[in-house]
């Protein structure tokens, strides 16, 4: 499960694109920290069909408030730095390794549009996560570090393609093999060298195989190099 925190929103559009965020991504639980001046009608206007999830958000007093004992709180931060350690980063990549090997909930905790997470917030948290941008301008929007990490997290846990219909139909082994069969056919008919038909072989297989195609891509490949075959008269 994960839940987004948010501390002490000051943007009434930014809260807007964030509940529509959450519905895009399946992430029902919203906790905001001593949010401040909101006009709700704005909010509303700005997370369009999500305006539901208002009804839902859990508002805190506190930062201890929002999170129960066993979720892992990963705070958001747009400054790292090697030598102090509230700062120290964890990459995207461990963060991807972090949501697979832990079971449970993740709590993903973002800061004020201004000031982002203060230290106290910070000694608080379990990893910190930067998420990398230029150097000419580091600081992103906050609806906008929300969808980053949000997208990031949906396909990790796998929830991308779980709905019928959206997950791809892969090329089967019987697909790939008929394509490899063709591919050596066509090479045997244009290099006569027997290494040099064995290098191209392979590498075009390889290729097809680092892929990784689509059912339809295979079929349409397969129908391709058939023609091929029989115009050159390859058997």
């Amino acid at each position: 499960m994960v839940k987004i925190v948010i501390v002490g929103v000051e943007g009434s559009v930014n809260l807007g694109f964030i509940l529509r965020l959450a519905m895009n991504f399946d992430v029902e639980d919203i906790v905001l920290v001593n949010p401040q001046q909101i006009d709700w009608d704005e909010v509303k206007r700005f997370s369009a069909k999500a305006h539901p999830l208002i009804e839902r958000l859990s508002i805190k007093n506190s930062f201890n408030e929002a999170f129960s004992p066993d979720e892992l709180k990963v705070c958001t931060s747009a400054i790292i730095s090697e030598e102090d350690f509230l700062r120290q980063s964890i990459t995207i990549d461990e963060y991807r390794r972090l949501l697979i090997e832990r079971e449970g909930r993740v709590a993903l905790v973002f800061g004020r549009e201004s000031t982002g997470l203060t230290r106290e917030e910070l000694k608080q948290c379990d990893v910190v996560l930067t998420i990398p941008t230029s150097s000419k301008y580091p600081a992103l929007n906050l609806s906008h570090a929300v969808a980053i990490l949000l997208y990031e997290t949906y396909v990790t846990l796998g929830k991308a393609y779980r709905e019928p219909g959206r997950r791809p139909v892969l090329a089967s082994s019987q697909d790939i093999q008929g394509i490899k069969d063709d591919i050596s056919k066509l090479v045997s008919c244009i290099a006569m060298d027997e290494n040099k038909r064995e290098r191209l072989t392979r590498s075009i297989i390889n290729i097809i195989s680092r892929g990784n195609p689509r059912k339809a891509e295979a079929r349409a490949l397969s129908f391709v190099l058939k023609r091929i075959l029989r115009r050159m008269n390859c058997n």
